[in-house]
């Protein structure tokens, strides 16, 4: 699967066999050949294996702040995915939209997100 980077990390996939995530780099927006020059820092490939689940996500997702003013941050929607990613990837979307909205205290950027799983 192509991919085209920019300058964050923005992408996490779940494979339940080896229950074991890893994320690729940069930010997906599609084919936007024109913009190369200006904007891509890299690209690159990889494969989703059968049962792989990929959450894209911008960073409004862990830039979200609680009351504590603590952002919802990597480390918790990795946490997140471990334990949701076997899920159908729309309550895998569900469940994270309540997830976050239950965390939110701020909201300062959009929260966007799509989740992929490959058969």
């Amino acid at each position: 699967m192509p991919f085209m980077e920019f300058n964050k990390t923005a992408e996490i996939i779940f494979n339940p066999i080896v229950e074991k995530l890893r994320e690729t780099t940069g930010v997906w927006l599609g084919i936007l050949e024109d913009i190369k020059s200006v904007l891509i820092v890299n690209t690159g490939e990889f494969s989703l294996e059968p049962v792989d689940t990929l959450l894209l996500y911008t960073d409004g997702v862990i830039e979200l702040s609680n009351k504590e003013r603590e952002y919802y941050d990597l480390k918790r929607l990795k946490k997140f995915l471990l334990k949701n990613g076997p899920l159908p990837s729309k309550k895998i979307a569900s469940h994270l939209i309540n997830e976050l909205n239950d965390y939110m205290e701020l909201q300062l950027d959009d929260i966007t997100y799509m989740v992929i799983k490959k058969k």
